[in-house]
Order: C-alpha cells, then sequence, then structure tokens
C-alpha cells in the first residue's frame, strides 16, 4: 500500500519522465535514490532477466551511494573534531602560558625565565630530532618547571644570594612541589611531571631532590636541566 501511495504521488513526475520501469535504490533500510527508466528502444518492455540484472546493479548502487554519503558525513565530522581539538588545544596552551607567566611574577628578576628555558630546551630536542608531540611536551614542562615556587615565600624566591640554611631547604622543595601539583593533571603528554621533578638533577649525582647520576636521567631531564642553569 505504501508503494502504490508513492506511485500516485508522483503520478506527474513519472508521466513527464514516461517511465516504464522504477527500482528505488535502498541500503540498510535507508532509501537513497532510484533507478527510473523510460521506454526500451526496439521493445516495448524489458524483459525478466533484464530487470534482474538492474536490480543486482541498483543494489551495488545503493550500497555505493550509501557509502559515499556516510563517508561524506564522517569527513564532516572529523573536521568538526579537528576545528573543536585545535580550539581546545589553544585555550590548554593559553592557560599553560598564563600559569608560566604567574610563576615568573613572582620574581622581577627571573622575567620570562620560564618561556627561556623552553624554548631553549625545544631547539635542542629539535636537534636531536625528538618528535613533534614529544616536544610539544618537553615545552609545556619548559614553561611550568618552576610552578612549584607559587607555593614558596616570595622572599625567599626573591632573595636569590646569601640564602640561609633553611631558605635553601626551602627553595629546594619547588620540584618536588612542582612534581606534586603537575601530576595531578592529565596531561596529553608524556612525562612532564618527572621533567619536572628532575629538573635541578646533576649528571655527577649532585642535585636535587634525588641526586640521580647521568645513567638515571632520560634526555628531557637531562635537557631540562641543562637549559634551566643558562
Amino acid at each position: 500500500m505504501a508503494g502504490s501511495s508513492f506511485y500516485e504521488r508522483n503520478d506527474k513526475v513519472f508521466s513527464k519522465l514516461q517511465t516504464r520501469l522504477f527500482i528505488p535504490l535502498f541500503a540498510k533500510d535507508e532509501f537513497v535514490g532510484a533507478i527510473a527508466l523510460g521506454k526500451k528502444l526496439g521493445r516495448e518492455s524489458f524483459r525478466q532477466n533484464e530487470k534482474d540484472v538492474l536490480r543486482v546493479v541498483a543494489h551495488q548502487m545503493a550500497i555505493t551511494l550509501y557509502n559515499a554519503t556516510l563517508f561524506g558525513e564522517l569527513t564532516k565530522k572529523a573536521a568538526e573534531n579537528k576545528k573543536l581539538y585545535e580550539s581546545m588545544r589553544r585555550i590548554y596552551h593559553d592557560t599553560i602560558q598564563a600559569f608560566s607567566a604567574a610563576i615568573d611574577a613572582k620574581d622581577g628578576y627571573t622575567k620570562d625565565h620560564s618561556y627561556r628555558v623552553a624554548c631553549y630546551a625545544v631547539a635542542i630536542a629539535r636537534e636531536l630530532g625528538w618528535k613533534k608531540r614529544d616536544v610539544e611536551g618537553l615545552y609545556v614542562a619548559g614553561l611550568l618547571h618552576d610552578i612549584g615556587k607559587i607555593i614558596i615565600d616570595t622572599k625567599v624566591v626573591k632573595k636569590g644570594e646569601g640564602l640561609t640554611s633553611l631558605e635553601k631547604i626551602e627553595i629546594n622543595k619547588h620540584p618536588r612541589i612542582s612534581y606534586d601539583i603537575l601530576s595531578k593533571v592529565k596531561f596529553p603528554w608524556k612525562n612532564i611531571e618527572r621533567f619536572v621533578l628532575h629538573h635541578h638533577e646533576r649528571i655527577d649525582g649532585k642535585g636535587y631532590p634525588d641526586a640521580l647520576q647521568s645513567e638515571e636521567l632520560s634526555d628531557g631531564e637531562k635537557i631540562l636541566a641543562l637549559v634551566d642553569s643558562l
């Protein structure tokens, strides 16, 4: 009945096209198009075997059209997701930049220090042939490596030379504090919190907080420790 209703509603169209054979195209119960053929050349009507062949062709056409539509929708969705990802990525980086600025603001003497550390670290990592994603992670670690100083008394941070023993102990806590803060963040990059934790280690084992030696430090930790001392 539904089919009869469809033909009745579109009778004028079929008449105009002089339709003799109409095959709807369905894929996964979804209407994707139709084949409408007029009068055959040389014969009055279509033979049964010709209709059977057309139905096979129609089935393949329906699948092809359905897949093409699906692919178009997926491509559009992928483009939207990429745009959303880029937007979120910019927000992420802007937030990190803001944190970096807040860290450096505690000490006017070292203004832009975190940014310089991040840039130097990136330059070295690129020379070593690091993958783009890993370089980006190291850049973020450079920006945030001193975030623990936000917790430290500003007077101690700004004092620089002439720290007392107790003040040295206090300032030396910042890598561990930085690690504790960043380890609670689910970054899309690997090892950021470890790079930050060990940015005051030395290859001779005389650094802090864990007194690690050269073979115990990753390349990222060594790079960050190096550029932080410049």
